[in-house]
């Protein structure tokens, strides 16, 4: 059973950038759709939630969509509140009497798991306090994106808040920080310890997996995309169903009722959400909606 974690974490959870975050940039086209009702248009675009610094991603279409939408939706609605953030993860991360970081991986494992904890910086005493899934999140997430090179100063979400708000324009959010760090915390134990051996046995391939992923988001080919989440998640139907299916229904549903409404929105999500058989994109056509491809 593999999980890839780095292209996960990068691909579906802003989260994961919220306490961490270079390479050669190039210009993207990511793939950009457009649902329509009488009263409303909805643009969807894939993003990626780190991205080398300098990468051009604004292309006619994009830049466009910005243009005609009044909101901004993105994944999370509260992020840039520090202050919430850091109270949500005291009363969500931690448990009292957790068993020592190096004892929940495979004994042949603790030699590379404390390696990449000193690299961190994070001490082990006080990560015995982190529950096994914030032990990857926290401490992990953090080394790995500055291993490859990211900001998340520079992810795709960051620019779009950043020109909505210079525009005066409204922005909301799909999800919570809470509701995402309860998806990790409601994880089994034992899938919580699988998550976090199988990040330390990927944490050398994570830089080539990540760009792997990054040239299918710049070449806007959802086909690519689809097929790292199939590699990665279809042996983990557990795990699929709770980070990648159930939002995607959730999405699907915000999308339906959006469409009831009136004026023009941007949603950019995590571009596995919308890739795929069991992408936003495909049950939305499956409720007989036409999407289009605008990018």
């Amino acid at each position: 059973m593999k999980i890839q974690l780095p292209r996960l974490a990068l691909l579906m959870f802003p989260i994961a950038l919220l306490l961490s975050c270079s390479a050669q940039a190039r210009i993207a086209r990511p793939a950009l759709w457009k649902v329509s009702s009488p009263t409303a248009t909805i643009y969807l675009l894939g993003t990626i939630h780190a991205l080398p610094v300098g990468e051009e991603w604004h292309t006619p279409a994009i830049t466009k969509a910005e243009a005609e939408s009044s909101v901004l939706v993105l994944e999370l609605s509260d992020s840039g509140d520090q202050a919430k953030l850091a109270e949500t993860v005291r009363s969500i991360a931690f448990a009292p009497g957790q068993p020592d970081v190096l004892d929940r991986v495979p004994p042949a494992q603790r030699p590379a798991l404390q390696a990449l904890l000193a690299q961190s910086g994070a001490p082990l005493p006080a990560l015995k306090a982190y529950k096994t899934w914030a032990v990857y999140l926290f401490a992990l997430n953090p080394l790995m994106l500055k291993t490859i090179g990211l900001t998340g100063e520079e992810g795709v979400e960051r620019k779009l808040t950043a020109d909505f708000t210079a525009s005066g324009k409204s922005i909301e959010g799909l999800e919570t920080v809470k509701y995402q760090l309860g998806i990790f915390d409601a994880l089994p134990e034992a899938t919580q310890r699988h998550m976090l051996a199988e990040a330390v046995a990927d944490f050398p391939k994570a830089k080539a997996e990540f760009f792997e992923t990054l040239r299918a988001w710049e070449a806007g080919d959802p086909a690519l995309i689809a097929k790292s989440f199939d590699k990665d998640l279809k042996s983990e139907p557990e795990l699929e169903h709770v980070l990648i299916h159930n939002r995607n229904v959730n999405w699907t549903n915000w999308t339906l009722a959006r469409l009831h409404q009136s004026g023009t929105t941007l949603v950019a999500v995590g571009a596995g959400h919308l890739a795929g058989d069991d992408s936003v994109i495909a049950m939305l056509r499956a409720k007989g909606l036409k999407v289009v491809r605008v990018e």
